[in-house]
Order: C-alpha cells, then sequence, then structure tokens
C-alpha cells in the first residue's frame, strides 16, 4: 500500500543558491516547497544571504557561505557550518533532493548516504557548457565537470527537466541511469497583473496599439545568443518599424548588446530593463508583449516562455532545442533556425497573419501553460513511491 502524505514525512529541498537571486533553480525549489509544504514537512536547505526574504511558508534551514566571485552564487561553507551540524543532529529525513551539484549539495548527500535516505537528483542546466565559459583549457574543464557530475552520480533517483537536459547527462556525462522528466511549471497568473503596472510600462516605453512588442529575460552572456534578436529587429526595422524588444536582466555581455543598439540606431526599438526581482513587474512585461522570444540552444527549460504562457503569449524559439519541447509551430507558438534572418522572417509572418495570431495565442494557453499546482502532486506522488521503495 503506498504511504500516505501527512504530516510525519519530511522532504529536504537543497539548492546552492538562494533569494535575492531569482534565477530558475531557486524558483524551482521555492515553488515545490510552497506546494509540497502544504501535504508534508517539506524544508528547504540553501546557503545564507544577507537580503534574503523571511520565510514563513516553509522552513529555510540556511547555510554560512562566502562571495562565489565570479562564478555568481555564494559559495556555502557547510563543514564549517556548527550550527547547521547540529541541526542535522537532530533532525532526519524520508528523501532528500539535490537540485544544483556545488559544495552544499556534496555535503548533504554524504549525509544521506550515512544514514540511508533516498536521494533525488534534478538536472537543470548543461553543466559543461558553463564550466567552459570560465575554463578554457580541455584538462580543467574535465577536472572540473567530473568534480561536479560526481553528485550525479551519488544520487539514487534522477530527474530531468526537460528531455534535452536527460540526454545530455545520458549520452554526454554517461551517467547510466533510469531517468524521469519533471518539467517546470510557473506561479503566474492574471492575479499578477494591475492596471496601473501596465500604464507605467507603456508609458516609460511608448508602446501603443500598433507596436509589435517582443520580451525575453534571463542571464545576459554569450552563451544564450541574445544578439540573435537584436539581429533579428534591426533587419526588420525599415519593413516593420513598429516592433519593439524588451530585454530583462544582466550579465557580462549586457554591454555588447548596448554598443550593437546603438551601432544600428535603435535606441528607440530595443530597451534593456535591467535584472528584476519583483514578479508582478515581471509578469506586467510577458502581459504587455505580444510574444516572448529565446534564441538559446543553452536552456533547458525556459522559464520565461512558461511564464508568458500564463497571460496567452506565444513564444518563439529555437526549432529542436529543449525550450521547443511540445511546441508544435504556428499552432501555439513559433520555431525558428538559429539565427537572425529565420527570426526576423518568423516575427514578420506572425505581424502579417494576425487572425492566426489570435489562435495561437489561445492555444498556447489551452496547452502549454503549465501551473506548479498541477505538477507538485505528481512530484509528492513519486516522493512516496521511493520513499515506500526504500522502506520496504
Amino acid at each position: 500500500m503506498m504511504l500516505e502524505a501527512n504530516k510525519k514525512i519530511r522532504v529536504l529541498e537543497v539548492v546552492d543558491n538562494y533569494y535575492p537571486n531569482t534565477d530558475g533553480v531557486v524558483l524551482v525549489v521555492d515553488n515545490y516547497a510552497k506546494l509540497l509544504n502544504k501535504e508534508i514537512e517539506c524544508s528547504v536547505l540553501a546557503p545564507k544571504y544577507s537580503k534574503a526574504p523571511k520565510q514563513t511558508e516553509y522552513e529555510l534551514i540556511e547555510c554560512i557561505s562566502l562571495n562565489g566571485g565570479i562564478f555568481g552564487p555564494r559559495l556555502a561553507l557547510p563543514h564549517f557550518d556548527i550550527k547547521l551540524h547540529k541541526y542535522l543532529k537532530t533532525h532526519t529525513f524520508d528523501l532528500i533532493h539535490v537540485h544544483s551539484p556545488a559544495t552544499l549539495a556534496k555535503y548533504i548527500i554524504s549525509y544521506a548516504k550515512k544514514r540511508n535516505i533516498p536521494i533525488v537528483f534534478t538536472a537543470h542546466t548543461k553543466y559543461h557548457v558553463e564550466i567552459n565559459r570560465f575554463f578554457k583549457t580541455k584538462f580543467f574543464q574535465k577536472l572540473f565537470l567530473n568534480y561536479t557530475i560526481s553528485a550525479v552520480r551519488k544520487s539514487d533517483y534522477i530527474w530531468a527537466v526537460s528531455d534535452g537536459v536527460r540526454d545530455v547527462f545520458k549520452n554526454e556525462y554517461l551517467i547510466d541511469k533510469e531517468y524521469k522528466v519533471f518539467r517546470n511549471g510557473t506561479d503566474m497568473d492574471i492575479s499578477y497583473i494591475d492596471d496601473r503596472n501596465i500604464l507605467k510600462i507603456k508609458l516609460r516605453y511608448n508602446i501603443n496599439e500598433n507596436d509589435f512588442v517582443i520580451v525575453t529575460a534571463g542571464r545576459i552572456v554569450s552563451i544564450k545568443n541574445f544578439q540573435i534578436l537584436v539581429e533579428a529587429v534591426h533587419l526588420l526595422h525599415d519593413t516593420c518599424p513598429n516592433v519593439k524588444l524588451i530585454i530583462i536582466g544582466d550579465g557580462n555581455y549586457k554591454k555588447t548588446l548596448e554598443n550593437m543598439v546603438k551601432e544600428y540606431n535603435l535606441e528607440e526599438n530595443i530597451f534593456f530593463v535591467g535584472k528584476t526581482n519583483d514578479r508582478k513587474e515581471l509578469a506586467t512585461y510577458y502581459y504587455c508583449s505580444n510574444i516572448t522570444a529565446l534564441a538559446s540552444t543553452f536552456d533547458t527549460s525556459s522559464l520565461i516562455i512558461k511564464e508568458g504562457f500564463a497571460f496567452s503569449k506565444p513564444t518563439l524559439v529555437v526549432a529542436n532545442s529543449a525550450p521547443a519541447e511540445g511546441i508544435i509551430d504556428n499552432q501555439n507558438s513559433y520555431l525558428a533556425e538559429c539565427d537572425a534572418n529565420s527570426f526576423a522572417e518568423k516575427i514578420k509572418y506572425i505581424i502579417s497573419n494576425r487572425d492566426k495570431y489570435n489562435e495561437v495565442c489561445e492555444n498556447c494557453y489551452n496547452s502549454l501553460y503549465t501551473p506548479w499546482k498541477k505538477i507538485t502532486p505528481e512530484v509528492l506522488k513519486e516522493y512516496l513511491n521511493i520513499i515506500e521503495e526504500k522502506n520496504n
């Protein structure tokens, strides 16, 4: 008989980043914990951030940390955290779910192995691409990749957020285990929108009913191909001068993009918002757009396109990429090849076929919008199966 979900079951979600950072993995863990904690006891273990919001919807266990430098997130130091050691000696868990492979994950996996606690690891990203950005010699690339995926190899169960990232772990990292795919959802819905924010954004960027507004978001780094979107707007400028691109986020490639915009004289068409941690503000950008767009083939399960679906905004992504999973071109969203010409032609097609666009908007909401509350019951069901299997 399957275990019943109740407050005696304790699950620990482990992540090597946390608020005020709002990357995709942090949002996944936060939504898992908020919703699962209504059925079981679900806690989160994360590095300590001085500006992290006070958490009331689940237990947040903070580990002492230091500045992560060029790597971004703070570096947790669990081996030196006496408070964490005492906590783990007096508490136990039925299952530990690890979402990233750095120091905190490695420490907690060792803890779980000693206590025979089942470990789930979710593959969220392509680690080798990130590693290769920082290390240019093959020796160090291989060294750090092996160090990173060693945590994955020690896990009992591997989940992935898309078919694409699952295939990378199986075929490139050669981790031969059974995989389950649990796709990401979104917390956003129409309740995030109010008229004042809509008016503010439309006035700020001079958006009117004749404009075709594209929104993209994320870390602005070269591997995400933001330059393809800038080039596409440039190619369209003579024939479609009302196309506007709003880029939300920050990163070391932002200056390069800003220089491109100046070179092309597109300051009235392309806007840089910077990073925002305000979920309602972000939702309003989607609401004010016509489509979201993503030229990245690196992303494995981009949350921006899922957030856009919450407001019936279709996306334009690269065909055969992980973000394209579930998309049927010109039915529930749009696909293009990974180059500026292809993106420009598709945008031109969307603008010229407004009736079809309205149909695609409706279809993307009906077939692709997935709130977290629809996903977490399946996650909980699998947790209970794993715990029961371990007990038996």
